[in-house]
């Protein structure tokens, strides 16, 4: 059997990391019916247990999806809805969200996977497993939004040399590229063993720096396997989709970008970090 993709890959940490936030997330069979306030409390209390030095905010939240069926008789909408809880601390720069089906966790400052995102994913999948107690899961999912910026940036040809070459298209030259401004594609990608990844990519424009152009690189990792719910499993599946992650990343950059990012080898805790 094959490796997984990502596993025997590089163990690195980046100096200036440009993850915009990061999201781990794990959808379940349901455990409660309803995620109300009082179970949002008990949330908060375990939370602050695990980390004393944060505060947690609790409220209410909602969580909507809609789907589109194409049939016979034409497309066919389904929306659903869903009510938990949200958990925040600022101390953290953390974002909880609980619900019958779900749960998921957002940092906005993101440096290393050990630090700043293992252990909050391990304390609200802890969390999940104790007091709503699921009885499967269904999927799991860690994503990295990154997006590079450099006022240097003020023609897409800016980033030729530092996106890896095959990604680039219109970006590295053809008719459009002196007009391009916004311009995004993405790959759906088998990674083997069970993952699987959606890569985002593409020139992004910032209203706060018309004249430059930035680059998004967003990598969505994910494990879709059904098994019976344990905190245990789901965070050992965390660690795989963040070296897929990793590997990821490293692919879609020049060497000589990463080193202008401050890549440096670390070494290995058997999880590996992401950047």
């Amino acid at each position: 059997m094959n490796k997984p993709f990502g596993l025997s890959g590089e163990h690195y940490t980046l100096d200036r990391p440009p993850a915009v936030f990061s999201v781990f997330e794990v959808r379940y069979g349901e455990g409660r019916e309803h995620i109300n306030l009082q179970a949002g409390y008990d949330l908060q209390e375990f939370m602050s247990k695990t980390f004393p030095g944060g505060t947690w905010k609790v409220e209410k939240s909602t969580w909507q999806e809609a789907q589109v069926e194409l049939t016979p008789q034409g497309p066919r909408q389904q929306s659903y809805s869903e009510v938990g809880v949200r958990l925040t601390s600022s101390e953290l720069s953390c974002e909880m969200t609980f619900f019958p089906s779900r749960a998921a966790v957002q940092v906005s400052q993101y440096t290393r996977w050990s630090t700043s995102l293992k252990p909050l994913v391990s304390a609200a999948v802890l969390a999940v497993e104790q007091l709503l107690k699921p009885v499967g899961r269904d999927r799991v999912g860690l994503r990295y939004v990154n997006n590079f910026q450099d006022q240097k940036a003020v023609t897409p040809g800016f980033w030729d040399g530092k996106i890896e070459p095959s990604l680039l298209g219109p970006v590295a030259g053809g008719p459009f590229t002196g007009q391009l401004r916004d311009a995004q594609s993405q790959l759906v990608l088998d990674l083997g063993g069970g993952a699987g990844a959606v890569l985002r990519h593409g020139l992004l424009a910032s209203p706060a720096a018309p004249a430059s152009v930035g680059y998004l690189l967003d990598i969505d990792t994910f494990d879709e396997h059904s098994a019976r719910f344990d905190a245990e499993d789901v965070i050992t599946r965390a660690e795989v989709l963040n070296r897929n992650a990793a590997e990821l990343f490293q692919r879609s950059l020049t060497e000589r970008f990463s080193v202008a990012l401050g890549k440096r080898k670390v070494e290995s805790q058997g999880n590996g970090d992401m950047q």
